[in-house]
């Protein structure tokens, strides 16, 4: 029971979602949801819910991400489409792989698991994304050597394909895990070249991503004032985007800038605010982990694993 219109949402969602408009992107994703539950669209519905799934992922909000993503995990499984479920667990592993719920051997025990499938069955571009995927979570992990393999063989894939957007974010990766290795007059090369890339296609969150990391490269390297120009500018985009995880971040990157310039009193609010922050994100932890739907995830996971063998 095709439903064009639920479709038609999905798409326009899709697109929002790349423009770096989560919520316009999340408004059709509920939409198409809806419209899909109404028509029996079992493909829309399951596509709907993995998409708004992630978009719950994306700022913290874990519970809703699992319970999402995990109901259109079963509509795949259901419907026996093989592309869909790998998206799906795909999406599971991001879950996974977050800091909030850091079960990284987890994550990538599954990004291993759909890497080879991708590559098997294509698209090359869902190839590439998994081993962009593995370098991120290798990098959460602290194993920064593997990360920067992975993410160097991820931008080979991007550059062969020719997505200069995609390459362009993991260029970023490469230079935040180069920083992290002390390397940072490597690592701003790279950060401008991918926030050119960002600007030119108007993509407004990236860039703030990008400016960001940037902004901390700038303030390792003892760059306090382009330092707090980036960091300020992007304090100022993610309180407007309401985005508590990377606001967190720069806070605590702005105390440390503030106070490299002796501008005490600004480093003071900018360290009460982080603080502040980060309770708000250890209540989050607190409701949003929970381990009940991972291990009842898992559990059947594992289960239909074990049937198959047999």
């Amino acid at each position: 029971h095709a439903d064009d219109a639920a479709r038609a949402l999905l798409q326009r969602g899709a697109a929002e979602g790349q423009a770096g408009r989560s919520a316009e992107a999340a408004r059709d994703y509920d939409a198409a949801r809806l419209r899909a539950e109404r028509s029996g669209d079992r493909a829309s519905l399951g596509k709907a819910l993995v998409a708004s799934g992630y978009l719950h992922y994306y700022p913290g909000e874990m519970n809703d991400a699992l319970v999402k993503l995990q109901r259109g995990y079963d509509i795949a499984r259901e419907r026996g489409d093989a592309a869909a479920q790998r998206t799906a667990l795909d999406a599971i592993a991001h879950v996974y792989a977050d800091p909030i719920v850091a079960e990284y051997d987890r994550a990538i025990e599954y990004y291993r698991q759909v890497l080879p499938q991708y590559e098997a069955s294509g698209p090359p571009t869902e190839a590439a994304d998994a081993l962009f995927n593995l370098g991120s979570t290798y990098e959460r992990k602290g194993d920064l050597a593997a990360a920067l393999d992975w993410y160097r063989r991820a931008l080979a894939a991007e550059e062969k394909l020719g997505r200069t957007s995609e390459a362009a974010v993991v260029k970023r990766s490469i230079a935040t895990t180069l920083g992290k290795l002390g390397r940072n007059a490597e690592a701003l090369p790279l950060l401008e070249e991918a926030l050119r890339t960002f600007v030119a296609s108007d993509n407004q969150e990236s860039a703030m991503h990008a400016r960001q990391s940037r902004g901390i490269v700038h303030r390792r390297m003892g760059n306090t004032v382009a330092a707090i120009a980036d960091l300020e500018a992007t304090r100022a985009w993610f309180a407007q985007q309401k985005n508590t995880r990377f606001l967190e971040k720069t806070e605590e990157e702005l105390a440390l800038a503030y106070s490299a310039a002796g501008r005490w009193r600004e480093a003071y609010d900018a360290r009460t605010r982080h603080a502040t922050l980060q309770r708000e994100l250890a209540e989050k932890l607190r409701e949003e982990h929970s381990s009940r739907l991972r291990v009842q995830f898992d559990t059947e996971k594992k289960e239909q694993e074990n049937r198959a063998l047999l």
